[in-house]
């Protein structure tokens, strides 16, 4: 057992009795039945009872579960090719010390995709958590593409101390979708490792990432995505796979992974 505790409770507990209430367990023993393949006719008819038009919500569109991964490919490419906007298409950066063959299938199996496109105006969805409001889950909307010198002023990829990809924060101008070189919260993005350095200056990354407007719990807040890590390990510590993509999916389906409610 490990814990950052100096002391834990060696012992294992069995939750017995669950207060949760009727409906909500009868509605996930509907959802059981759909997942197993054994639906009822009271399951089918009460997911098609909950049949109704779903309309945006300041912007952002329901997202569709589908039950394949290639499904989820197949609906969201047809949601880009519908957009003529500007497109950015990022190649995700892959290593790892096991075999070819295993690391393959690791990331084959990453939420992060081999290549990436995402095009403005297109809705994302985070698969990373960056603290309790801005979450692996939440969903924004592309305002543009810039680099890190035109959002902070710094040079650089966006890494940071804490392995975080991001820009927090960043101040748009009066047209809603530029942003305010060099103008950021202060205190939002001290754990940043880029470097100041002129423009131009040969240190400086021409990469130009999105820059998504989420919306979170506390209201909506500008962020330049960077590329971010996503690894496997041993049970050692070696890194058996490890991938650096930005840490966005362009997404307006989702695929139901098993055991999700």
């Amino acid at each position: 057992m490990y814990s950052g505790r100096k002391t834990t409770v060696r012992r294992s507990l069995s939750l017995g009795l669950s207060h949760t209430p009727d409906t909500v367990l009868g509605f996930v023993d509907l959802l059981n039945s759909l997942r197993m393949g054994v639906a009822s006719q009271t399951a089918v008819a009460t997911f098609n009872g909950l049949r109704r038009p779903l309309s945006a919500m300041d912007g952002i569109v329901p997202t569709e579960l589908f039950p394949l991964r290639s499904e989820v490919d197949n609906a969201n490419k047809v949601m880009l090719s519908a957009l003529k906007t500007e497109s950015q298409v990022y190649e995700s950066r892959d290593t790892g010390n096991a075999s070819e063959e295993r690391k393959a299938t690791i990331l084959k199996n990453m939420v992060a995709q081999r290549v990436l496109e995402i095009k403005v105006s297109a809705q994302v969805m985070l698969i990373k958590n960056v603290d309790e409001n801005l979450v692996n889950g939440s969903v924004g909307r592309v305002l543009g593409f810039h680099t890190v010198s035109e959002v902070c002023g710094s040079s650089g990829e966006i890494t940071s101390k804490g392995g975080s990809g991001f820009i927090r924060k960043a101040l748009l101008k009066d047209d809603g979708k530029t942003p305010e070189e060099e103008k950021v919260v202060k205190g939002e993005n001290e754990d940043v490792d880029a470097k100041p350095g002129p423009k131009g200056s040969p240190q400086e990354s021409t990469e130009r990432f999105p820059l998504v407007e989420f919306r979170t719990p506390l209201g909506k807040e500008v962020v330049l995505v960077g590329r971010d890590e996503f690894k496997v390990e041993e049970n050692d510590g070696t890194v058996a796979a490890r991938r650096v993509q930005v840490s966005a999916a362009s997404v307006c389906e989702l695929e139901v992974v098993d055991g999700m409610v």
